[in-house]
């Protein structure tokens, strides 16, 4: 199934808050579930992967003290602000939703909705996660739809994939997929998106570089402090906001 996709970012102890671009361990314990790691794409184009009406439940498992919430709501906040999608505290009422739970090791999250399924979408959080909104902002971002920047169909015009310095077991994560399957809404290829991999991610060691810009190696890519204007209109388009 599309959805069935698990990232895990494990978040160096020394990052902190002010950092502008990604860590290389941010998705360097990255991995997918059996052999649906294929069907890594930019946005989900299926409108059964959308939360209806952009509404999107929430609810706290255990361990999250009254700081962490507080820091999880925050980062919530751009979304409401900026696009129509709705976050609620559980009610009776509401059956799929998503849960927050404590991770010792890093985040990760599922990707997208999927209508009639019995659990909830668990988003794993970890304290280091916790303490960048940039790095929880990019679980939300995957749980309403979205996957990595560089996995767009048409991201070999912008970005060079260096493939021999990537390690073997990781190469997956530098797939990309067909129209048919992946949704850009005709936006510009974007450098500075929250879901853009670092230029370092997955590097064999005595490497340096798996992914550069075009015409401008040394061009930062990816950023880990709040969703980029793109990031936001993708979701504004994704869900019709007004």
């Amino acid at each position: 199934m599309l959805n069935h996709l698990v990232c895990l970012f494990v978040l160096s102890a020394s990052v902190g808050a002010s950092d502008s671009s990604l860590p290389k361990d941010y998705f360097e314990n990255e991995f997918t579930l059996g052999d649906e790691r294929q069907n890594d794409r930019n946005a989900m184009k299926s409108s059964t992967n959308k939360w209806p009406n952009g509404i999107v439940p929430y609810r706290f498992d255990d361990g999250y003290t009254e700081k962490d919430r507080a820091a999880i709501l925050n980062a919530m906040e751009v979304f409401r602000k900026k696009t129509c999608i709705k976050f609620h505290f559980k009610r009776t009422t509401d059956t799929y939703h998503i849960r927050f739970k404590k991770s010792n090791s890093g985040c990760g999250t599922l990707v997208g909705y999927k209508a009639n399924q019995s659990e909830p979408i668990d988003i794993y959080l970890s304290e280091n996660c916790l303490k960048l909104s940039g790095a929880i902002q990019h679980e939300l971002l995957h749980v309403l739809g979205l996957w990595h920047e560089q996995s767009r169909p048409d991201r070999d015009e912008y970005v060079d994939i260096i493939w021999d310095n990537i390690e073997p077991n990781h190469r997956h994560n530098f797939a990309k997929k067909d129209n048919d399957l992946v949704e850009t809404f005709n936006l510009p290829y974007d450098y500075d998106s929250l879901m853009h991999y670092p230029k370092n991610a997955f590097a064999k060691r005595g490497t340096n570089y798996t992914i550069v810009a075009k015409h401008n190696t040394s061009r930062k890519l990816g950023q880990i402090n709040s969703p980029s204007e793109y990031d936001v209109e993708k979701i504004r388009r994704m869900y019709n906001c007004q």
